[in-house]
């Protein structure tokens, strides 16, 4: 507790004062909430903020709706050898987020990448996958669905191995249809796995830094530019360390908003 609680009030203290890495010889000094009437004005904070709202609902609600449709995949009978592929789909969890950057990195390489070689054989010009304003978002989060989907689906496949197989039989004799069967009994069933492991990826979405990090560094321009990059450049390039850490509180609030909306929202 306390090792959480301490970083926090100081991260509080350090926001309302003018300490800048370019000057720690000085000794800081206190400036009230000046550096969050700053943030609120500053155009490329406000574009962070948004640019991380629109990862983070996509790539979830993405990786919550494939989650649910592979691990009922998985859990019927018409997959054959389960088990080995339950162990293939969770491989990409298994690989630290700075291996799946570099690895997506070289796989994506405009020349000599896997993938534009791929679609060059077929017949389609290879893509400039991360490096354009345009398709630079949209790759960032179809990586963090390749690398977090598994997780919902064996949340997924967890939650429904638990269930008594009762009223699936008795809704299958009533002549309830497969629909209907996942509409009322399935889904319902499967509220508290799906709550538990959304919320585990707003919060690691909100802080997504790695990946994006290595494949973008926040560009081009400010496309990918989520909050934690965003703070770290203030932080670690430019030296405003006060500045970034009221991005940083900012953010802290922010997860807690998102996650206890949510929580409303599934348990309502």
């Amino acid at each position: 507790m306390i090792i959480s609680i301490y970083p926090t009030i100081y991260c509080i203290y350090i926001s309302l004062t003018d300490w800048n890495l370019l000057r720690a010889y000085a000794q800081p000094q206190f400036i009230g909430y000046e550096n969050y009437a700053a943030l609120f004005s500053d155009e490329i904070f406000a574009n962070s903020l948004m640019v991380t709202v629109i990862f983070t609902v996509a790539s979830v609600l993405i990786e919550l709706v494939l989650g649910i449709l592979l691990g009922i995949l998985f859990c019927t009978e018409c997959v054959k050898w389960r088990r080995v592929s339950r162990t293939l789909v969770s491989v990409p969890i298994m690989i630290t987020p700075v291996v799946v950057g570099f690895t997506w990195k070289s796989l994506l390489n405009l020349r000599w990448g896997i993938v534009n070689v791929l679609l060059n054989s077929i017949g389609i010009t290879g893509m400039e996958w991360h490096t354009t304003p345009m398709q630079a978002l949209p790759t960032m989060i179809l990586i963090d669905v390749w690398q977090w989907t598994p997780l919902v689906t064996l949340v997924v496949i967890a939650v429904l191995s638990s269930l008594p197989p009762e009223p699936f039989e008795a809704a299958a004799i009533d002549g309830a249809g497969r629909l209907q069967i996942f509409r009322k009994l399935t889904l319902p069933m499967l509220k508290g796995g799906i709550t538990m492991v959304a919320l585990i990826r707003i919060i690691d979405t909100l802080r997504e830094f790695d990946k994006i990090f290595i494949l973008t560094r926040g560009g081009p321009g400010h496309s990918t530019d989520l909050l934690s990059v965003f703070g770290y450049r203030i932080a670690f390039v430019h030296g405003y360390v006060a500045y970034a850490s009221a991005i940083a509180l900012v953010l802290f609030v922010f997860v807690i908003v998102a996650c206890s909306v949510l929580i409303k929202i599934m348990t309502r």
